[in-house]
């Protein structure tokens, strides 16, 4: 186990002794059980997530098996039909296809002949009155698509 994930174990551990901390961690990884999750995710994970937080609890947690469930849950609820979404393409399937389902979307592409460059005055004037949703997002992290 490498010293930063050694140290990061030890503060959700809330224990400063990183050996013991990884102690506590290959002890919990060898009883693991192999399987799917709750649906909302481990109850554990909810706790050590609540407990970096000043006013939150573990009920106050929702998890997600990845960025595309999330992203559909943030414009269900934001989002309702008589308002209106910016969304920069490219971006997540479903922060691009969620929205269109609901309300009326304004797409602003990415010019890869700018270097993929994020152009504000192009989201700005796409912004209305009624506009509930501006969703850019770097895909995967990368810069350039595909």
């Amino acid at each position: 186990m490498s010293d930063d994930v050694q140290t990061i174990v030890a503060k959700l551990s809330g224990t400063e002794d990183t050996s013991i901390a990884a102690e506590l961690a290959e002890r919990q990884l060898e009883n693991l059980p192999l399987g799917y999750t709750e649906t909302y995710g481990d109850p554990a994970l909810h706790e050590v997530i609540a407990r970096t937080y000043e006013r939150a609890d573990a009920a106050d947690v929702i998890c997600f098996a990845g960025a595309e469930e999330a992203l559909y849950l943030a414009m269900n609820v934001l989002l309702d039909a008589g308002d209106h979404a910016v969304v920069v393409s490219p971006n997540h399937q479903a922060a691009e296809t969620a929205p269109l389902a609901l309300c009326d979307v304004t797409g602003v592409a990415l010019d890869p002949d700018r270097d993929w460059a994020l152009d504000v005055d192009q989201i700005k004037a796409a912004i209305r009155l009624n506009t509930g949703v501006v969703s850019v997002s770097v895909v995967n992290g990368r810069r350039v698509p595909g």
